[in-house]
């Protein structure tokens, strides 16, 4: 939905995702030629290190998929301007 209505040709997944759910994503968009990218996860001696979603978000991204752990969620997040919406989620 969020390709349609925004026009962009990219999809951004959080490495957090249950694998099954980032498969039916690609599943959804496969005929679509959607390019999707997925933030990645290491295990360091600290414990999990997952890279920043942000970093993937570019001008042509027409989402970026979140999973919440407060309320076992995934929320699309549409893209109208991701500049803006880096400023103001201004993660770490």
């Amino acid at each position: 939905m969020a390709q349609r209505l925004t026009r962009r040709e990219r999809v951004v997944l959080a490495g957090s995702i249950h694998p099954q759910w980032r498969e039916v994503v690609r599943s959804y968009v496969a005929a679509r030629g959607v390019d999707i990218g997925t933030s990645q996860i290491s295990l360091e001696p600290d414990g999990l290190r997952e890279q920043r979603v942000l970093d993937l978000v570019d001008e042509h991204t027409a989402c970026v998929v979140v999973s919440s752990p407060i309320s076992s969620a995934t929320y699309a997040i549409s893209m109208a301007c991701p500049k803006r919406f880096a400023n103001a989620a201004r993660c770490s």
